[in-house]
């Protein structure tokens, strides 16, 4: 585990403002073709879209902060979490590089596998190089192209 007071949780509806902040300061780490063309209050709103929405299913990292929990990083499975496809992976940039995402990521891969499931698959911004080279560290391989911006990356587990 990357801190002793990092724990992990499913994501609720009263979540979605903590996420939808925490996306809004990671985006600029994801080199997007596009820029991001919603503020905090749209992102907020797209989640609480997606908390509710059958299909998406959220694992937060939290860590305790000042006698309060702070969301310092989430996953997001698109779909039946069997299938393995991975909607969102985002950190808190002060908390980039403490084995917090390869933490998601592994969790994200033993909850697939218990369900039957045998492969993970993100999507990452092919200007992102800092991404793919984390995925590659983590065994991930592309293994397609999606809307002309988006390596698909995939793992066996």
């Amino acid at each position: 585990m990357p801190a002793d007071n990092l724990k992990l949780r499913w994501a609720v509806l009263s979540d979605s403002s903590a996420i939808a902040m925490l996306e809004f300061r990671s985006c600029a780490y994801e080199k997007r073709q596009s820029p991001m063309l919603m503020g905090p209050d749209e992102i907020c709103a797209l989640w609480r879209k997606r908390l509710t929405q059958e299909g998406n299913s959220t694992i937060l990292a939290c860590v305790e902060d000042k006698g309060k929990e702070r969301v310092v990083g989430f996953l997001t499975f698109r779909g039946v979490i069997r299938n393995g496809k991975i909607h969102a992976l985002y950190i808190e940039p002060a908390f980039m590089r403490r084995g917090i995402g390869r933490f998601l990521l592994d969790t994200a891969g033993h909850i697939v596998r218990m369900q039957g499931g045998t492969e993970l698959e993100v999507h990452v911004e092919m200007l992102n190089y800092g991404a793919q080279a984390f995925y590659r560290t983590l065994r991930f391989c592309a293994s397609g192209v999606r809307s002309g911006h988006l390596i698909i990356m995939t793992k066996e587990i």
